[in-house]
């Protein structure tokens, strides 16, 4: 095996920050936390939970009062990402108004 054709893991991290810096990403080698959302663009109740820093039982009543957009597979809910982003858009309040 020759020399160089051998890629060591130095090498990848290099790589990874000059595509990053390319893309204008984070190059931090830490472990960035992977988005829960489905290519369809859905969350699950614990991800709207947190973004929307309710309590499950909150969540429960914002579907019941039919005020965030959601849909069931069994028995679980899923929620379109864009539609919560959006609500949340709308309900912005500047402060300084």
């Amino acid at each position: 095996m020759d020399v160089n054709s051998i890629v060591t893991k130095k090498d990848l991290n290099e790589l990874w920050e000059k595509i990053s810096k390319l893309f204008g990403q984070k190059t931090s080698n830490e472990a960035t936390p992977e988005k829960k959302t489905s290519k369809r663009g859905y969350l699950r109740s614990r991800d709207v939970r947190t973004l929307l820093s309710v309590s499950d039982n909150r969540l429960r009543d914002m579907r019941n009062n039919r005020e965030i957009p959601f849909t069931t597979v069994g028995k679980t809910y899923y929620y379109p990402e864009k539609e919560i982003h959006d609500m949340m858009d709308n309900n912005m309040r500047n402060p300084n108004a």
